[in-house]
């Protein structure tokens, strides 16, 4: 985001989605399947996404900034509100910043957006309700989120739209100068559209999940571009997970930039705006961010002591004798060089004739 600042973006995004971590103390793991057609193996891994537990790690060396010391929820929200300090700067006159949070730390938010946006400058706060897995006997299931919406000028730019509102016992009121309508579910008028959406999550039976934690629905992302954003406008999504926003945008004919600090993530984002027909352009920001380095030790070695048995055998077959399975994509460059993505998010470039 300073980037972008830095170069001139400033004043010129029209919509910015925010769904970053919820502070819910959690570590999200994405699900990837592999295949290896040579050796007629299947089997699927939990591979890391990103943390939410926003802890210093012990024996870390001291930053001569206190500020980095922070841990918890201090490190949080002090990073929270410098995105949305900057969201602001970025966002055009008429632009929306669509902040995507839950229980955890909503209510916080939007405490420090009327201090960046100001108090007039809220216009919903939007509750996605859901159906999901997983309940309480000691409070109420949780079942939504909140999206808090907020424009940085009084002359911005959405798009309420209508829904369907039923009448009570599905039956026509035939009120004067009020148009009705029927459908299966029965009769109804359309009114403007509620801060309540029910919309599904993306279930473990659904076409377009593709094991990312967290990842949330198309026509959620669809509708949030659709209501602040016409054909053509810059829209960002500066936690962009797996790429949902950016594809309904890419697809709604909006121009759109996205990055996250995950590799995973952004070898998923960037498989499926290929897979959804998408040009776009990946630019690595740091050294961490392309897979290059920031990682760990080795994924291969990591995954080979979490699996067991069966599972452990199979991963490490494929590893040895079909290693082209843990492919994600490749291309080829304009030098000649061929750009492999694995399903741990690490680029690799390598000539076209390398066996390596």
């Amino acid at each position: 985001m300073r980037l972008l600042l830095e170069g001139g973006f400033a004043d010129r995004i029209q919509c910015i989605y925010l769904d970053p971590p919820f502070l819910s103390g959690a570590d999200y793991q994405a699900t990837v399947r592999i295949r290896s057609e040579k050796l007629d193996k299947e089997l699927s891994v939990k591979v890391p996404a990103y943390a939410d537990t926003w802890r210093v790690k012990r024996g870390a060396k001291e930053a001569e900034d206190s500020r980095e010391k922070e841990s918890g929820p201090a490190a949080y929200f002090r990073k929270l509100a410098e995105a949305m300090a900057l969201a602001r700067q970025l966002l055009a006159d008429t632009g929306l910043l669509w902040l995507h949070l839950d229980w955890h730390s909503a209510h916080y938010a939007r405490i420090m957006l009327d201090e960046i946006f100001g108090e007039e400058r809220f216009l919903n706060e939007i509750i996605w309700q859901y159906k999901s897995g997983g309940s309480s006997r000691r409070h109420y299931a949780r079942k939504h989120d909140t999206i808090l919406l907020y424009a940085k000028t009084a002359d911005y730019a959405l798009r309420v739209g209508k829904e369907k509102s039923y009448n009570r016992g599905l039956k026509p009121y035939r009120f004067k100068g009020v148009e009705e309508y029927q459908d299966e579910k029965g009769w109804y008028t359309l009114v403007n559209a509620k801060d309540v959406w029910s919309i599904d999550m993306v279930g473990r039976t659904s076409a377009e999940r593709n094991g990312y934690a967290t990842q949330k629905p198309f026509a959620l992302m669809e509708r949030i571009v659709l209501a602040s954003s016409e054909p053509g406008d810059l829209v960002a999504d500066f936690c962009c997970g797996s790429g949902g926003f950016l594809e309904a945008a890419a697809a709604a004919g909006r121009c759109t930039i996205g990055c996250d600090m995950s590799s995973l993530a952004l070898a998923l984002t960037e498989r499926r705006l290929r897979d959804a027909g998408i040009d776009s352009k990946r630019i690595p920001l740091t050294a961490a961010a392309n897979g290059a380095a920031g990682d760990a030790g080795d994924p291969c070695e990591a995954m080979l002591r979490k699996l067991k048995g069966k599972e452990q055998a199979a991963f490490r077959e494929i590893l040895e004798r079909d290693p082209q399975a843990l492919v994600l994509f490749e291309e080829q460059q304009a030098d000649g060089t061929m750009r492999t993505v694995d399903v741990f998010g690490r680029e690799i470039y390598h000539k076209k004739d390398d066996t390596d």
